[in-house]
């Protein structure tokens, strides 16, 4: 199972010397899953087969080489210190429920379960830490899909701070369907509107641990927070009204995940997680012309951490 996460906190501390931007993220997984299946077998010539492919969520998901799965499975193989000793064929199978290009980690999630997967059934040849450097080659969020539980995310985000600290979240993801965001474009906009110069120290994220670790969960709720959102109410005024309405509909907090374009919504529990979604469904069919329907009907998930 390949499970998505969620950016509870996201921060923006400035650039890199390397070009990527130095950030803090709170990292928490919550329970909406991909599926990821591999038949290996031995074989004549080394060879990846992404055989079936399944998706209850729109979107590209690359039918060739080039998606994460094969990847992960290419990069697993490449590791190996005497990889021509014997050749492999890999079917893989992809059952896909995770939004794609939502700010949720789905693709992430998807090469942290195959790097599972392929160890399993290598016995586990490779240790939890040369995984974790597997991950980090494969993308930023790789890493803490690979680790899961609640992370505080430095440098790329990839760095990760674990942490025994857990608190029950209950979240209703919202992604309107045909709108997709470019991170890159989500930095370059944010950095042209603070300045790039503009470096600051995050406080967001560790305030956030800081509560949860007390039990102060007012305090824990008040530090969710993302910097991207400034940028993207901006281009995308009417998400803003849907954060509205999220609230008149009973979310205690209303926050972007990542870079977007999807909203998580906290709420005291299961029962009240379901009643905002389905007051999102019946405004879809009371209000149709409203603003935050302008890209289509919204992708609901009732999740909880």
């Amino acid at each position: 199972r390949a499970a998505a996460k969620v950016n509870l906190t996201f921060e923006i501390l400035g650039t890199r010397s390397d070009g990527y931007h130095e950030v803090e993220t709170l990292l928490h997984s919550v329970d909406l899953f991909d599926h990821i299946t591999l038949e290996i077998s031995p074989s004549q010539k080394s060879k990846i087969i992404l055989r079936n492919y399944e998706s209850t969520v729109p979107g590209h998901f690359p039918m060739d080489n080039t998606n994460l799965v094969s990847k992960t499975i290419r990069k697993y193989f490449d590791a190996f210190t005497n990889a021509d000793s014997q050749m492999f064929e890999v079917v893989a199978d992809v059952e896909k429920a995770i939004p794609i290009e939502a700010g949720l980690a789905g693709g992430s999630a998807d090469a942290a379960a195959t790097l599972v997967a392929m160890n399993l059934a290598f016995d586990n040849k490779f240790s939890e830490d040369r995984l974790l450097r597997l991950a980090a080659e494969l993308g930023a969020d790789v890493p803490f899909a690979l680790a899961g539980g609640l992370c505080l995310g430095t440098e790329r985000g990839d760095k990760l701070e674990s942490t025994d600290l857990f608190q029950s979240l209950h979240m209703v993801l919202v992604k309107p369907k045909n709108l997709s965001i470019s991170t890159p474009l989500m930095f370059k906009t944010y950095d042209q509107s603070r300045g790039i110069e503009d470096v600051k120290a995050g406080s967001k994220s560790r305030a956030a641990l800081a509560a949860l670790s007390t039990g102060d969960l007012e305090l824990f709720y008040k530090n969710l927070s993302n910097d991207f959102e400034s940028v993207y109410f901006e281009i995308h005024p009417e998400m803003a009204e849907l954060r509205s309405k999220l609230l008149e509909f009973g979310c205690w907090t209303v926050n972007l995940t990542g870079s977007g374009p999807t909203m998580y919504g906290t709420v005291p529990n299961l029962n009240s997680a379901n009643r905002v979604a389905r007051a999102l469904v019946a405004e879809r069919m009371n209000n149709p012309g409203a603003n935050y329907f302008k890209h289509g009907s919204l992708d609901i998930h009732v999740v909880r951490s």
